[in-house]
């Protein structure tokens, strides 16, 4: 039985607020081996960390990412929200701000894997092309442990067969919408072709389709997974990562498998 590596998706977005340094931090201190993030570009053209187009939902701010600049939009609260009225954030307000991509590199990078998700692709012009050019920047794409500091994935095929001409020594991984047809066999053979591995709404995976996406070279990492009932029968079923909002709970059902296992 594999022990499937924790993905902590936005970072620890269940214990802060998601893709905030706050959550990324606090998602390698639990021992995250990787870290998802979402990015998008701003007006000026800086790669930034934040899950939605818009500012809305997790900021003080209104308005798409990509009408602001990134001074704006660092002067914006991406935090407070998430906790009880009245309470203290436990972190400085530092933490709780849109980060650049280039900054949760500076975290991630050496302590885990950074797994980066090409959000709309769609709403941006060479969106790819500006991603790698930020890893270079930052100097991920051409160092010798570029594999193992970044993963790229998206629902887009376009964009992950472009990566992998652009940038084929960087590792791309597939998301998979629930009911997709890419779940098939068949599908997963075009599938590893241009990835190396498949991200399926956990609803969609079962032993069997582990063992045809294995068949084909391809690892398997669901979304996203936070009940523990659900990590253990995924964890049985022989997936080769988790993404889920809480660390602490995967780490005790990864230890409970560990525990059936001897």
């Amino acid at each position: 039985m594999v022990r499937p590596r924790m993905i902590a998706h936005r970072g620890a977005s269940a214990l802060a607020p998601e893709n905030t340094p706050a959550a990324i931090l606090t998602a390698l201190e639990l021992g995250a081996e990787w870290v998802e993030t979402d990015v998008h570009l701003t007006r000026d053209n800086h790669l930034v960390c934040i899950h939605d187009a818009s500012l809305d939902r997790t900021t003080n701010g209104s308005g798409s990412v990509r009408d602001l600049d990134l001074a704006e939009i660092k002067r914006l609260d991406a935090g407070s929200w998430f906790y009880h009225s009245g309470a203290k954030a436990p972190w400085e307000r530092g933490w709780l701000r849109v980060p650049t991509l280039s900054e949760v590199l500076d975290l991630t990078r050496g302590r885990a894997t950074l797994l980066i998700h090409l959000k709309r692709p769609d709403l941006y012009a060479d969106l790819e092309q500006r991603l790698l050019d930020g890893l270079r920047e930052a100097g991920v794409l051409d160092g010798s442990d570029a594999e193992r500091d970044v993963t790229l994935q998206s629902f887009s095929v376009g964009s992950l067969r472009l990566l992998a001409l652009l940038a084929p020594r960087i590792p791309r991984i597939q998301l998979i919408l629930p009911d997709s047809d890419a779940v098939t066999a068949r599908a997963l053979d075009a599938v590893a072709r241009y990835t190396q591995g498949v991200a399926p709404c956990q609803t969609s995976v079962t032993p069997e389709f582990v063992a045809a996406a294995h068949d084909c070279g391809l690892t398997v990492s669901p979304y996203t997974v936070n009940a523990p009932c659900e990590m253990r029968r995924l964890i049985r079923a022989g997936v080769d990562g988790i993404i889920t909002d809480n660390p602490v709970e995967l780490s005790i059902a990864r230890g409970a498998g560990a525990a059936i296992r001897r």
